[in-house]
């Protein structure tokens, strides 16, 4: 098991900016324990849908997340990081997904997500 100032370790040597580094942590065996999203200094709600967005398939759980970006603000930042407009291409598969945080309710947080794509798409094609 990786500690958390290992953890912060390993995204440092990752040659990445702290703010939305992206690394894995080794188990023993040489496969992946888990992943680390820096944060910087930045107290950004939205800062998984960084992960969201670059992890590879897999189901992904939260470990310890700062609650400015834990619970429903995970799972809608999730969310939003999946988000393409596809209107006029087929739309890729989700490949990395996230087991809904507890204490937050998935299909409203699944609403709310589909109600901002649907604006985001209406405004994509408004000038047209």
């Amino acid at each position: 098991m990786v500690g958390k100032t290992e953890a912060f370790g390993l995204v440092a040597a990752s040659g990445l900016p702290p703010r939305r580094a992206l690394a894995a942590l080794p188990d023993a065996k040489g496969g992946i324990a888990a992943w680390v999203l820096g944060l910087g200094d930045s107290k950004d709600a939205f800062a998984l849908a960084t992960a969201a967005e670059k992890l590879p398939a897999g189901t992904y759980r939260l470990g310890e997340v700062p609650e400015f970006c834990g619970g429903a603000h995970a799972a809608l930042a999730w969310l939003m990081g999946g988000y393409g407009f596809h209107r006029y291409k087929k739309k890729p598969a989700r490949s990395a997904r996230l087991v809904t945080p507890p204490g937050v309710d998935g299909a409203e947080i699944s609403r709310i997500a589909e109600n901002i794509f649907l604006a985001r798409d209406s405004g994509q094609h408004a000038g047209q």
